[in-house]
């Protein structure tokens, strides 16, 4: 072999090693990543159970708090009602009062349903 020759196969020869070393550096950056991708990995998939269970509390605090406001404005509804019904008795008192021929008359009322005396079929008799 030529001395040209030979010098182009020492420098393939370098070349080759150095190809080598950089072969193995780049492999053991790729496990290092992969091993980070791992943990990374995990720690999303920890996260999206975390999002996901504070999704739901988030929901069932929601549907919580949409039930009490409407328990809360059905009860502030039937507090209105007897704040009238009690305004509405206050009015009326005050006018018997203040009326001498309503103060002196008797008033009868009714509260719920008035039940009629009829009977459901023939009356049993317990003669003997």
């Amino acid at each position: 072999l030529s001395v040209p020759d030979m010098t182009e196969i020492k420098g393939l020869q370098q070349d080759i090693v150095h190809t080598r070393i950089e072969v193995d550096n780049l492999s053991r950056q790729l496990v290092e990543v992969q091993s980070q991708e791992a943990g990374h990995r995990a720690k999303a998939n920890l996260l999206l159970r975390q999002q996901s269970v504070a999704k739901q509390q988030f929901d069932k605090i929601k549907d919580e708090k949409e039930n009490e406001q409407q328990a809360g404005n059905q009860q502030m509804d039937e507090l209105e009602q007897q704040i009238s019904d009690l305004s509405t008795n206050i009015r009326m008192r005050h006018q018997i009062a203040n009326n001498l021929e309503l103060n002196q008359a008797q008033i009868y009322g009714t509260s719920g349903k008035q039940k009629i005396g009829k009977r459901k079929g023939p009356r049993k008799s317990r003669k003997k």
